[in-house]
């Protein structure tokens, strides 16, 4: 059955809540707090009352090839920039989770009740929109040491095997509970800063926007990345 209007509305709030609201505070206060809730964790490892401005996951290995990946790249700033910047409040963000009905590439139990559009493709292939090994819209990139990762968002060559292309917008059900998936990447034209003098011009560019659920918690990407 189709969703009602008042359903769809619930279910987009639920999840500008856990984006925005909590968005907020996880760009204003991480360079104040991450260093102390870091400190903290030393002594207080299983009771830090600042565990939210902190990531657990980089300890994991079953979770953690994205935070590698990142600090082979930074280095020595690595911890900062991914606390302060790149991952902010992870904890925090991590437990807000979504009911979810898909073990990532095992099985998907989704029930798909209302597609607006679903016209996604890798490597000129049709996706499925049942598949376990759930997709969103996405540019990966091969970056400049060579690594051409799932994890690999940003490089100097566009890893075109690996990119998700097109548009989606649907509404599911997970355990009973209603949730959307949204996105698109879109080829565009227009003004952006670049690291070249004049540092803005005219750029050909891709708009990547991917809102709603991925098989973990609540999602929000929207970001411009210049074509090489």
């Amino acid at each position: 059955m189709i969703p009602t209007k008042n359903e769809k509305r619930l279910a987009y709030f639920k999840w500008w809540l856990a984006i925005f609201p909590v968005g907020a505070v996880a760009v204003v206060t991480p360079p104040f707090i991450a260093p102390i809730a870091l400190l903290v964790e030393q002594v207080l490892p299983k009771n830090n009352p600042l565990w939210w401005w902190l990531d657990d996951e980089i300890e994991d290995p079953a979770k953690n090839k994205d935070w590698l990946e990142y600090k082979q790249k930074h280095g020595w700033f690595a911890w900062i920039n991914w606390h302060f910047f790149r991952n902010t409040m992870w904890n925090l963000k991590a437990s807000l989770k979504p009911k979810s009905a898909i073990e990532f590439c095992v099985s998907n139990n989704e029930d798909i009740v209302d597609i607006e559009v679903f016209n996604l493709t890798r490597n000129t292939q049709p996706l499925n929109i049942s598949d376990p090994c759930l997709e969103m819209p996405v540019v990966r990139w091969i970056d400049k040491l060579g690594n051409a990762t799932w994890n690999t968002l940003s490089g100097v060559e566009v890893n075109f095997e690996k990119s998700v292309w097109g548009e989606m917008k649907y509404w599911y059900k997970a355990k009973g509970s209603l949730y959307f998936r949204e996105g698109f990447v879109r080829e565009k034209t227009g003004w952006m800063l670049h690291k070249k003098f004049p540092f803005i011009g005219k750029k050909d560019y891709y708009h990547i926007v991917a809102k709603g659920c991925n098989e973990k918690r609540y999602i929000y990407t929207n970001k411009k990345q210049i074509k090489p």
